[in-house]
């Protein structure tokens, strides 16, 4: 029969659990829940009915400016040891793809093992994610200007002000609701600190390590800057015992560019890679500055759905996308699905030589409807 790509449903359920618990849990069964949001799309491949390889596809609506994409976050990719080497890495993304634009995605989403294996499927790096290493030491003093108190795991909905803040101003965050933030929280919920009452700013950790181990904080969030600044006091505090302290920002990094100092690091860490999968869809859910036209032609021959010449017209109405017999602007998938999500931005792109152009007129259309905007993908998966 050779390998082919399926749906899983729960007929397949104590495969796919030994699957991934041989790949992810050194051959031991994953716990009871762990595994429960992995079953919300589970997806693989069999070779001679034999399920070789599985991802599961989280559903998202990830902010970009006003609008929101529908994104397909794609998780737990494994395949079996025995069985690498055969194609079934490359027939489950295949697949992934096909099933994503099936059941209506704008884009894919993924965090990157090897980045280099996703970009033949058109997946490319958009946005930065920094990782702050502050030694206890080097923190700045700050005089913070709200309180702070421990948020319960009942009381959730408090963060939201502070999240919604900070969604609006970066793209790739992903819109929260009760289960959406019940899902983050993951089996054990961490100590969250928020500043201010309505929240302008949380971070939260699992106070895991002892005396002099670095403090690693998990999400943290904010929309003002005495939000901000009062929460990194609560982490100078946190980690008054430890070696030092991380955690991770947008870039740019308000720390970096404000308090970076000898001896402080700042690393790019889990950078999201992101994949249209429905072009007109995509682009038809923004909202440019003005009016324009403009034409692309986009190289992805993996994917039919996406590859070739599209018109791309926007004014207060909105945006509309159709085929098109030629485009004025080339570019290849990865970089249009970048150029969606706002960093690197358009203007950067075509600097690099990612993008040719032919007709100025139309390069500025294009940057007036794809406007920059600060990338990073908030969800863990």
């Amino acid at each position: 029969m050779g390998l082919t790509y399926h749906e899983l449903g729960p007929a397949d359920r104590a495969e796919l659990v030994d699957l991934w618990s041989e790949v992810y849990n050194r051959g031991q069964q994953f716990e009871e829940g762990r595994l429960s949001r992995d079953f919300e799309m589970p997806v693989g491949v069999r070779y001679d009915n034999r399920l070789v390889a599985a991802a599961s596809i989280h559903s998202f609506d990830f902010s970009r400016g006003s609008a929101s994409l529908h994104g397909g976050g794609v998780a737990m990719v494994a395949v079996r040891p025995d069985s690498r080497g055969i194609g079934a890495g490359t027939a489950l993304v295949r697949g992934v793809l096909e099933s994503l634009h099936t059941h209506g995605y704008d884009l894919s989403v993924l965090y990157g093992f090897r980045e280099r294996f996703y970009r033949p499927f058109g997946y490319e790096l958009a946005g930065d994610s920094v990782l702050v290493r502050c030694p206890s030491h080097l923190f700045p003093k700050i005089s913070p200007q709200l309180n702070v108190r421990r948020i319960s795991p009942d009381e959730l909905h408090l963060l939201q002000p502070a999240y919604d803040g900070f969604r609006a101003n970066h793209a790739g965050i992903a819109r929260r609701g009760p289960a959406e933030w019940q899902n983050r929280m993951g089996l054990r919920a961490p100590m969250i600190y928020g500043a201010g009452d309505p929240v302008e700013a949380y971070a939260w950790t699992s106070m895991e390590g002892g005396f002099f181990d670095e403090f690693q904080m998990g999400e943290f969030v904010w929309s003002t800057r005495r939000g901000y600044e009062t929460i990194l006091d609560c982490i100078r505090g946190l980690a008054f015992n430890r070696s030092a302290a991380k955690w991770t920002e947008p870039s740019p990094s308000p720390f970096q560019h404000r308090f970076a100092d000898e001896g402080i690091t700042f690393t790019n860490h889990r950078v999201a890679m992101w994949r249209i999968v429905n072009l007109p869809q995509a682009l038809e859910r923004l909202s440019g500055r003005g009016a324009g036209v403009f034409s692309l032609e986009v190289e992805d021959p993996r994917f039919p759905q996406v590859h070739g010449a599209w018109r791309v017209e926007f004014d207060a109405s909105g945006t509309h996308v159709q085929r098109a017999s030629g485009g004025t602007i080339k570019l290849k998938v990865g970089t249009l699905s970048q150029a969606l999500m706002g960093q690197p931005s358009v203007t950067a792109l075509m600097e690099m030589g990612m993008i040719e152009s032919r007709d100025a007129a139309e390069f500025q259309a294009m940057q007036n409807l794809l406007t920059p905007q600060s990338v990073f993908c908030s969800e863990f998966f």
